[in-house]
């Protein structure tokens, strides 16, 4: 699930690497792979940086998934060494899993495990702001600060004996879980190819190791699309069957004595839920996403507080659904007593979505090289048009990437509007916006968890194919846009 995020993110951030930097580099004799890891690597650090801390957000907040697949099983797994084939019950699945039939202390509880959850997302997300920075260093040195008048001496040998524990500690965390993952057989066998290869790389030619380089890209290249093709095959194979006229344009139909145990007829009401939840949370949060990516690439200066704003946003990114879900329950359902209701739905899912749209759209401003501006300002144009006419145009596909990966996360989310928007069953289409809807997201939830039955097991496969063409539908009209952006670039 992180995977298309930073694929998606980080192709743009290499794309918008100008083509004179790469034929400046052929000119000197440099082959394509040495370019590519000495001249667009470095050049599109920053928004690669960007990609895997989004991936990193996306993986950290999923809660459906792991409710469904990892087992939410209440027992403690075994922890020397930790099993991977055992089931689990993480955080986000406890409250997910809990919330709906919580009342008093138990709610306090759920909302207290919703705080330890962010401080966790907070820490981690903090680690790995940290260990990108430091990686981005590595190609664009900051300049050296004047040093301060109190200053604390400490001798080179401490530096290295502080730096060898650190790294030391590390190595030895990312051995233990690769071992758990793999093996200690196999874990052994990589780093010694790694070593073997690092050794090797120094005394091969640059064609041998352009090919190498070049195989690894075109395996990593069909294990993504042969994820995707197993993913499609599964859900058009099983899903096919039970889609017809009849299933889209019917409400769904439960009988009396039945209900909670089965289910039939159409998802009407499900599909429509789910395009009103997407366009409005798309309102809510593209025009002020765009506006504060601007602002933040353009107006603000570099300091601390631009530092912590995108600190806030980064961690915001990386905050679980479920804490997005707990908010709108207290906040906007209770305090504010919007109730269960489409508005709050629309508002969540913008507000979760909001910071993918802000650091998308800022590093693709920022991606736009600083002598397009310098040109325009000296032609006497004022910056506002010069952010108008030349910076954001040739943005503008880096801008839509941000907008279809919010698309796609604002419609499968199920866990922030699971108890503030939406309802397992509706038998009409919502008439204002502070009625309930359906949501294809949240009915495949209900009718894996709630319903029970061969027709519920068949209308979930249907479902899961209608979300998959809704979402590929805004996806498509997306991408046609933002290929209609990019014909227009011109450097």
């Amino acid at each position: 699930m992180a995977l298309p995020t930073i694929v998606s993110v980080s192709e743009d951030a290499i794309t918008a690497v100008p083509h004179e930097f790469r034929e400046a580099s052929y000119a000197m004799g440099a082959t394509k792979w040495q370019t590519i890891k000495k001249v667009v690597l470095p050049s599109a650090i920053s928004g690669i940086t960007a990609a895997v801390i989004l991936g990193i957000g996306r993986a950290i907040g999923e809660t459906m998934v792991v409710m469904m697949v990892a087992g939410s099983s209440p027992g403690m797994p075994s922890l020397i060494p930790p099993e991977i084939f055992e089931p689990i019950m993480p955080i986000t699945a406890t409250i997910g899993i809990e919330m709906g039939e919580a009342a008093g202390y138990h709610t306090n509880a759920l909302f207290a495990l919703g705080v330890i959850l962010f401080v966790m997302v907070l820490i981690i997300n903090s680690t790995a702001n940290f260990i990108l920075a430091k990686i981005s260093e590595k190609f664009h040195p900051k300049k050296k600060k004047k040093e301060p008048r109190l200053k604390i001496e400490i001798s080179n040998r401490t530096k290295d004996r502080i730096k060898f524990t650190v790294y030391g500690i590390s190595l030895l965390i990312i051995f233990y879980i690769i071992s758990v993952w793999v093996g200690l057989l196999t874990t052994i066998l990589l780093i010694l190819i790694g070593i073997g290869y690092r050794f090797l790389s120094k005394k091969i030619t640059a064609k041998k190791s352009q090919w190498i380089a070049y195989s690894i890209i075109v395996i990593s290249a069909f294990i993504v699309l042969i994820m995707l093709g197993i993913i499609l095959y599964y859900i058009i194979a099983n899903g096919i069957q039970f889609v017809d006229w009849e299933f889209l344009t019917t409400y769904p139909e439960t009988e009396p004595e039945k209900f909670g145990m089965d289910t039939r007829g159409g998802i009407y009401p499900a599909i429509l839920g789910t395009f009103y939840l997407v366009v409005g949370a798309i309102i809510v949060a593209v025009p002020i996403g765009i506006c504060a990516g601007i602002y933040l690439s353009e107006y603000a200066k570099e300091g601390k507080i631009t530092k912590i704003i995108r600190t806030g946003i980064d961690t915001l990114n990386a905050t679980p659904s479920i804490v997005f879900g707990l908010f709108a329950l207290s906040f906007l359902v209770l305090f504010l007593k919007f109730g269960i209701s489409l508005l709050t739905g629309q508002l969540i899912l913008g507000f979760l979505i909001l910071p993918t749209v802000i650091r998308t759209t800022e590093e693709a401003v920022k991606s736009i090289p600083q002598e397009f501006r310098e040109g325009s300002l000296a032609l006497g144009a004022t910056k506002w048009q010069t952010i108008r006419k030349v910076v954001v145009p040739p943005a503008m596909p880096g801008i839509l990437t941000g907008t279809i990966l919010s698309i796609g996360r604002a419609a499968g989310e199920t866990a922030p509007i699971l108890f503030t928007a939406v309802t397992a069953l509706a038998l009409g289409a919502p008439g204002s916006l502070n009625e309930p809807v359906m949501a294809l997201p949240t009915q495949l939830y209900f009718l894996r968890n709630e319903f029970h039955g061969q027709e519920a097991l068949n209308t979930a496969y249907g479902t899961a194919l209608v979300l998959l063409i809704l979402v590929m539908a805004f996806y498509l009209f997306a991408i046609i846009l933002r290929n209609h952006y990019r014909k227009k670039i011109k450097w």
